[in-house]
C-alpha cells in the first residue's frame, strides 16, 4: 500500500514539473499519463478553446512566429514560417472574431495577424476597422490593420478602410498615431466606391481656430484637415471629374486654406478633363462659382473676382496647351494689376507660343513698378524670375533692357534688376555672354557677379553640347552650396540644347543629383522638352519616385516634390 501511494505521489510531482511522460504500476496494470509538448504550437492552438488559457495562448503563439522571423531573417516567405503560419493563422482569426479577449490581448493579436500578411486573416484586418467604426475596437488596432489591407492590395477591404476613415479623429492622441497608416492604405487602394463619401467630407464646412487655446476648437480643425485633405488627394488620384467645382471651391474657402495646395494638386492629376472647367471659371462664365466667390467677398470686389487668379494658378500648374486660348483672353479682359499679373506668370508655364511670350512681356511693361503679388512680392521681379521657364534664348536682350531702364523706387529698381539679370544668366548662350557680362557688371552686386563667372564656366566648357551639360549636373563641385549655380545653368540648359528623345537621359541622372536646387533646374527641362508621348518618361519618374520612398530618406523624398509636379504635368498631357 505504502509503495503505490509513494508512485502515485510521484506521477503528481511530475505532472506538476511538466514531465514529458510517466509511467504508474499499480499491481498488474501500466497506466501512461501524457503531458502536451509545450514546444509544439499544436499544443497552444488546442488552449485557444480554453477562456481562462487563451491570453497566454495567444502570447506564446506570437512568441512562436516572432522566433520563427528571427531565425528566417524575417522572410515570410521562409518554409518554416509559412508551416508555421498554416497550423496558427486561422485558428487565431477565429479567436479575433470570436471577441472574446481583454483589450490588450485583442490589440496584441490583431498586431501580430497582421504583421504576418497572409491573407486568410483578412476578415480580422476588416473587422478590425469596421468595429472602431461602430464603437468596438480602437485606434491601435486600425493602425496595424490597415497597413496589412494595403500590402496585400485587398480591394474587398475598401469599405472597412471607408468606415474607419469617416470614423477616426486624427486631432485626438490616439488618432494621431493612427491616421497616417489609415491614409496611406486609402491611398493604396483607391477605390472608385469611395467618391460620394470623399466628395461629402470635402463639402463639409470647417473652422480655422484663431489661437491654440481653445483644445476642442484645434482638435475639431485637426480632424476636418484629415478628412478633408486625404478626400481632396484620392479624389485626384481617382480622376473625379465631378469632383472639379467642389477641390475648386475648397481653393477658395479662407477657412480651408491648409487644404488648398492638395486641392489644387488633385486638379492637376486629373489634368486634360479640368482644364475646360477650368477655363470656364477664369473666364467668368461659371455663374455657380462666381456666386461662390461674391458670397465669401465681404462686399470686396477685388475678392469677388479671386476666382480669376485660383482659375489662372491652376491652368498654369496643369501647363496644358490647350489653355493658352482661355489664358491669353483672360488676361486681355483682367480688370486689375493682380490679376494681370498672375495670369502673366501662368502663362510662362505653358508651352511656349510666340503669341504667350508676347503677352507676357507687354504685360510686364505695363504693370505698375508697385504692383505686388501675395504674401509680399514685387510682381515684376517675379515675372523676370519666371520668364526662364520660357526657356528661350532670344528673351536674354529683352531682360537686359528691361534691367537697364528698372523703375520704381530703390527697392522695386533692385528687385527687377537683380532677377532680370539672373534670369538672362541662366538663358545665355556662348555669343550672348560679353552682353550680359557688360550688364552684370554695371547692374550686378557681387552676387550675380559671382552667377555670371559660375554660369560662364559651364557655358565656355559645354557651348551646344547637350551630354557636356548633362554631365555637369552631377559633378561633385556643383553639389555644393557656393558652387551649386553652375549646376542650375546646367539643368537650364538641358532644356535649350536638348531633345524630346533625350529626356531619358535626363531622368537616369536625376538620382545622382543630390543638390535639391540643381535637380529643380534639371528635372523641369524635362516639362519643356516632353510634349506628346508622355507616358515613358511618366512611368520613370514614377519609378523613381517609388524608389527613393522606399529607402525612407526624408531628404530625397522632399527633393521629388518638383518631381512629382512635372511628372503630373507630363500625365495631364
Amino acid at each position: 500500500m505504502f509503495r503505490k501511494a509513494r508512485i502515485v505521489g510521484q506521477a503528481l510531482r511530475s505532472l506538476l514539473l511538466g514531465s514529458a511522460a510517466i509511467t504508474v504500476v499499480a499491481g498488474s496494470s501500466v497506466v501512461m499519463v501524457g503531458c502536451a509538448d509545450e514546444n509544439k504550437p499544436e499544443t497552444w492552438v488546442k488552449r485557444l478553446d480554453d477562456p481562462v488559457r487563451r491570453p497566454a495562448a495567444v502570447k506564446r503563439l506570437v512568441q512562436f512566429f516572432n522566433d520563427a522571423m528571427t531565425r528566417a531573417n524575417k522572410d515570410r516567405e521562409n518554409p518554416r514560417v509559412k508551416e508555421l503560419l498554416d497550423k496558427t493563422v486561422e485558428p487565431l482569426t477565429k479567436v479575433y472574431e470570436s471577441g472574446n479577449l481583454d483589450e490588450r490581448t485583442r490589440i496584441e493579436l490583431l498586431q501580430h495577424l497582421a504583421d504576418t500578411r497572409d491573407p486568410r486573416a483578412k476578415s480580422a484586418w476588416f473587422k478590425a476597422c469596421t468595429d472602431f467604426a461602430q464603437g468596438n475596437a480602437t485606434e491601435d488596432e486600425v493602425r496595424w490593420a490597415a497597413p496589412a489591407i494595403a500590402a496585400l492590395k485587398l480591394e474587398d477591404g475598401a469599405q472597412p478602410l471607408a468606415d474607419a476613415f469617416v470614423k477616426l479623429q486624427a486631432g485626438t492622441q490616439k488618432g494621431s498615431q493612427a491616421y497616417r497608416n489609415l491614409h496611406d492604405a486609402m491611398m493604396v487602394i483607391k477605390s472608385p466606391t469611395w467618391k460620394p463619401m470623399l466628395l461629402e467630407r470635402l463639402n463639409r464646412p470647417i473652422e480655422r481656430p484663431e489661437s491654440g487655446a481653445d483644445a476642442a476648437k484645434v482638435t475639431a480643425y485637426q480632424n476636418e484637415l484629415f478628412w478633408q485633405t486625404t478626400a481632396a488627394k484620392l479624389l485626384g488620384e481617382l480622376g473625379a471629374t465631378d469632383a472639379i467645382k467642389p477641390l475648386f471651391k475648397a481653393m477658395m474657402t479662407p477657412a480651408k486654406g491648409d487644404v488648398e495646395a492638395t486641392a489644387r494638386t488633385a486638379l492637376v492629376k486629373i489634368g486634360k478633363d479640368a482644364v475646360p472647367v477650368i477655363a470656364d471659371i477664369l473666364l467668368g462664365k461659371d455663374e455657380e462659382i462666381r456666386d461662390y466667390a461674391i458670397s465669401l467677398s465681404g462686399g470686396d470686389p477685388e475678392k469677388a473676382t479671386m476666382y480669376v487668379s485660383h482659375a489662372a494658378l491652376t491652368l498654369g500648374a496643369i501647363g496644358h496647351p490647350d489653355a493658352t486660348g482661355p489664358m491669353l483672353e483672360a488676361l486681355a479682359s483682367a480688370t486689375t494689376e493682380l490679376n494681370r499679373a498672375l495670369i502673366a506668370l501662368e502663362l510662362s508655364k505653358l508651352p511656349a507660343t510666340p503669341e504667350t511670350v508676347k503677352a507676357f512681356q507687354t504685360t510686364f511693361e505695363k504693370l505698375s513698378p508697385s504692383t505686388m503679388i501675395p504674401p509680399a512680392f514685387n510682381a515684376r521681379a517675379v515675372l523676370l524670375d519666371d520668364s526662364v521657364r520660357f526657356y528661350d534664348p532670344e528673351l536674354v536682350p529683352w531682360l537686359l533692357k528691361q534691367v537697364a531702364s528698372a523703375k520704381g523706387d530703390e527697392s522695386e529698381k533692385a528687385a527687377v534688376q537683380a532677377q532680370g539679370l539672373v534670369s538672362a544668366i541662366k538663358l545665355m548662350n556662348k555669343a550672348q555672354m560679353p552682353e550680359v557680362q557688360k550688364a552684370v557688371e554695371k547692374f550686378g552686386t557681387q552676387l550675380e557677379k559671382e552667377a555670371f563667372q559660375l554660369a560662364s564656366e559651364v557655358v565656355t566648357a559645354c557651348d551646344d553640347q547637350f551630354a557636356c551639360y548633362l554631365s555637369k549636373t552631377q559633378e561633385s563641385a556643383v553639389q555644393e552650396q557656393n558652387k551649386q549655380f553652375m549646376g542650375i545653368k546646367a539643368g537650364t540648359m538641358l532644356a535649350l540644347r536638348g531633345e524630346p528623345g533625350q529626356a531619358q537621359a535626363i531622368v537616369e541622372v536625376l538620382p545622382k543629383i543630390k543638390n535639391g536646387a540643381v535637380r529643380f533646374a534639371t528635372v523641369m527641362s524635362l516639362n519643356h522638352l516632353v510634349r506628346k508621348d508622355t507616358a515613358p518618361i511618366v512611368a520613370a519618374l514614377e519609378k523613381l519616385i517609388a524608389e527613393d520612398e522606399a529607402k525612407g530618406d526624408p531628404n530625397r523624398i522632399q527633393a521629388n516634390e518638383p518631381v512629382k509636379t512635372v511628372m503630373y504635368r507630363l500625365r495631364a498631357r
